[in-house]
């Protein structure tokens, strides 16, 4: 179990690194960081993109593993790494769409 708790601790202590020396955005991509192909698409997709993965795996990385604490079986712990996982893409492509498709056509739009 003493894995699964490193798991978590590794993902805060990324999350952290991440949040104060975030990966540069270069036109063939960088090797660490969050990458998915919205992330890479531009500039802003890209730090916004890393900023909030960041974050999100600094609290969810704390919670998983205050409830692993609590919960110490390996049924616990194996869903709580598929949740952090799953959790991290599925928020942050949320968070890159909603910045492409509503924020940044209302930015034309005050224009």
């Amino acid at each position: 179990m003493i894995i699964y708790k490193l798991i978590f601790l590794f993902l805060v202590i990324e999350g952290i690194v991440r949040t104060f020396f975030p990966p540069q955005y270069t036109k063939l991509g960088n090797h660490w960081g969050y990458r998915t192909p919205t992330s890479k698409k531009n500039k802003e997709n890209w730090y916004l993109g890393q900023k909030f993965s960041a974050i999100y795996s600094i609290i969810t990385g704390l919670i998983c593993f205050l409830i692993l604490l609590r919960y110490n079986t390996s049924t616990v712990a194996n869903i709580l790494v598929v949740f952090e996982v799953i959790s991290i893409i599925v928020f942050t492509e949320l968070v890159l769409f909603i910045y492409e498709h509503f924020y940044k056509q209302n930015q034309h739009t005050i224009k």
